[in-house]
């Protein structure tokens, strides 16, 4: 923590009020500065991995609607990069409720409540459910970059320091923005902190807004992060609440997750035993 708390003095020192004739590349470098900056507080002090080898989420309570994917209730993943991903899903928090679902590569188990298992077929039905849940875990890879805020650097990228910037959404006061732009293969984002008391740092990220890509054929998504706190079990900070969802066709924006957090737990180690297929009976 007092490495951070270094970082913060000696930002707030260099701080000075933002010329109007400032130059794109010194905005590009303190945002360069202000995204490591937000890392390290994300992560309690410590240094935030630059590569999201594994997670695990546990949420209290969520509402997922996005596409063909529909859950409401309880929900636990396992992620290991790069194919291994588990799910465990129940409508209560009663355990015998529980369905697991796990995909290793392109092999996919299911186990029902009554403790059954089966490995899901080659037929249509079989291949449909598989490729599914692939969806499911490459959007979660792509997602899971947010968890260290390192994660969204990378050849190409570069940070631009926007400043304190007003807005209209409600319950979102005025926040200091930072925009992620575009690289090769990568989305535009726009990502809305909470000021920091000293100058030119940063607090817990409220908003994150993802660029539409025509060319993907992709809609602008958002997610609104509330209810920070400090989860020492898991060595950083997490929301207590998740919003997301998208812009669609109308310009209307559609909500697909509303999601709390009881657990985050990024890059702890997962045993090869969260992957195996279930005994079952």
């Amino acid at each position: 923590m007092n490495r951070f708390l270094l970082v913060v003095a000696c930002l707030a020192a260099a701080a000075t009020a933002r010329a109007e004739d400032e130059s794109p590349a010194t905005r590009m470098r303190r945002g360069a500065v202000l995204v490591a900056n937000a890392g390290r507080w994300l992560q309690r002090g410590g240094e935030p991995a630059r590569e999201v080898k594994d997670v695990f989420l546990d949420l209290e309570e969520v509402r997922v609607n996005d596409g063909p994917s529909h859950h409401e209730g309880f929900l636990r993943i396992w992620y290991r990069a790069p194919d291994a991903f588990r799910l465990a899903q129940r409508p209560e928090r009663a355990a015998g409720q529980e369905v697991v679902k796990i995909l290793s590569g392109d092999r996919l188990w299911f186990q029902t409540p009554d403790g059954a298992v089966r490995e899901a077929g080659r037929d249509a039905d079989g291949a449909r459910a598989r490729a599914q849940l692939i969806a499911d875990r490459e959007r979660f890879a792509e997602l899971a970059r947010y968890l260290t805020l390192a994660g969204l650097d990378g050849e190409g990228v570069q940070f631009e320091d926007l400043g304190l910037v007003a807005t209209r959404e409600e319950g979102l006061p005025s926040s200091l923005r930072l925009v992620r732009r575009h690289a090769p293969g990568a989305p535009v984002l726009d990502l809305a902190f909470e000021p920091a008391p000293a100058p030119r740092t940063v607090g817990d990220l409220r908003r994150v807004r993802e660029a539409a890509d025509p060319a993907a054929k992709t809609p602008e998504r958002h997610w609104r992060l509330d209810g920070w706190r400090d989860a020492p079990e898991d060595g950083r900070r997490i929301p207590g609440r998740v919003e997301g969802g998208f812009v669609n066709e109308q310009g209307q924006s559609e909500r697909t997750l509303l999601a709390f957090p009881a657990r985050v737990r990024v890059n702890g180690g997962l045993p090869d035993a969260a992957f195996a297929p279930p005994a079952g009976r």
